[in-house]
């Protein structure tokens, strides 16, 4: 009997000491340094951020900030302008952004006499209009007879929601994101932008000017019916929401928003010959990316006085041909063909019909002939240039051999 006990009580002893060790082991003990409370799941809540001349700070929507469409669309219609561009012969319009504000530069004698910065606002809109603009000027230009300049000297202004209208500077453009920006010397509420992507199926408020002689700014709606990342397309991979809320030429540079009244694109008429002009769907550039672009180019605007620039970027603004020989038994050439007067070969010397021999990298890179265009384009891509590079061309112009040595350079969009 005695025996019966002593074993009932080292089996109680032993089932003790396992149920200890058991607790001992599970997650949420002592030795797993966790509390052993469930764990606390932080929601993914969608938060936007306001944007300064020189920053993009997070912010909270303001507790008393109104949610029904109307006080929504009284907000934000406060936000957008009219962009006006004065050609030869009539007045372009399309519409911008107002995106940050900040006070104009002084000078140290301004500032010794007591002359007070004065309030600008910053303004976002398409390049793509500007770049029109400037070419129907140009254009207009041409066919006049006597040459009479009759422009202002500075062609831009925009037009607030008050119906003011005020002279707007040229900050600075980046042509691949469609990206422009503008200031003028006028205290214009600026808009709230959404922080992150937005998603397909979101709903959403385009607004500007559609019809460009209608007062006022125009609002439709829709969803966000794609969003495409690094499209392919012939002038490079691009990146876009795709839209059904109605948009036209008058509504580019205008702001597409969330009912809730937060930037999520910059419309663009861009990309229409690119994507096949769709009926019925419009394309904004994501607020992600528009906002990166044109917090560095008012960074570098404002640092260095010259038109602002996104840092690192470079332009070569080449193309190239195929010519076949004539003469049987020789080869035929590559050579350039249409450059960007802008970019790096045209700023260095190359000219429209050079003909490659020979290209290498720096004083001494190995030598690549030039026997065909894919050759050449693959060769210039392999060396994963960057600024201060230097290429170094054997080219034949007018029956003349030369080396031509092309240094890459910053790309800065010029000043209108």
């Amino acid at each position: 009997m005695k025996k019966k006990i002593f074993a009932l009580a080292i089996a109680i002893i032993m089932i003790a000491i396992v149920t200890l060790v058991g607790c001992n082991l599970t997650p949420g003990g002592e030795d797993s340094g966790d509390s052993g409370k469930k764990p606390t799941t932080s929601s993914n809540t969608a938060k936007n951020i306001t944007v300064n001349v020189k920053e993009v700070t997070p912010s909270d929507p303001a507790e008393d900030e109104p949610t029904d469409i109307k006080s929504v669309l009284k907000r934000v219609e406060k936000t957008i302008v009219k962009v006006h561009y004065k050609t030869e012969k009539k007045v372009l319009t399309a519409s911008g952004i107002v995106i940050g504000a900040g006070e104009t530069r002084r000078t140290d004698e301004e500032i010794a006499a007591g002359v007070a910065a004065e309030k600008t606002s910053y303004i976002l809109t398409s390049l793509d209009f500007i770049e029109n603009a400037i070419a129907e000027d140009k254009l207009e230009a041409a066919e006049k007879t006597d040459k009479t300049e009759t422009t202002d000297k500075n062609p831009v202004s925009i037009t607030a929601y008050d119906g003011k209208t005020y002279p707007a500077l040229f900050v600075g453009g980046d042509p691949d994101s469609d990206v422009c920006v503008l200031y003028a010397v006028a205290e214009i509420p600026a808009c709230t932008v959404y922080n992150g992507r937005a998603e397909t199926g979101e709903n959403v408020i385009a607004g500007g000017n559609p019809l460009t002689t209608v007062p006022g700014v125009t609002f439709t709606s829709g969803i966000i019916s794609a969003v495409c990342e690094n499209l392919e397309t012939e002038n490079g991979d691009i990146t876009f929401l795709q839209t059904d809320a109605l948009v036209k030429s008058g509504s580019a540079g205008g702001g597409l928003f969330t009912r809730a009244g937060y930037l999520v694109g910059l419309v663009t008429c861009k990309y229409d010959e690119v994507l096949g002009n769709g009926v019925g769907l419009g394309v904004a550039i994501p607020s992600d990316i528009a906002i990166d672009v044109s917090k560095k180019l008012m960074e570098t605007f404002t640092q260095e006085g010259t038109s602002g620039y996104i840092p690192g970027k470079f332009m070569l603004g080449y193309s190239v041909k195929y010519k076949a020989s004539t003469v049987w038994g020789t080869q035929g050439y590559v050579y350039f063909d249409s450059l960007d007067e802008t970019g790096s070969f045209y700023k260095c010397g190359i000219r429209d019909g050079d003909k490659i021999i020979s290209v290498r990298k720096g004083e001494t890179g190995s030598e690549y002939m030039v026997a065909n265009v894919s050759g050449f384009k693959t060769y210039i891509e392999s060396l994963n240039l960057k600024i201060g590079d230097r290429l170094i061309l054997n080219i034949e112009r007018n029956s003349t051999k030369l080396a031509v040595t092309v240094t890459v350079l910053q790309y800065i969009y010029g000043r209108l």
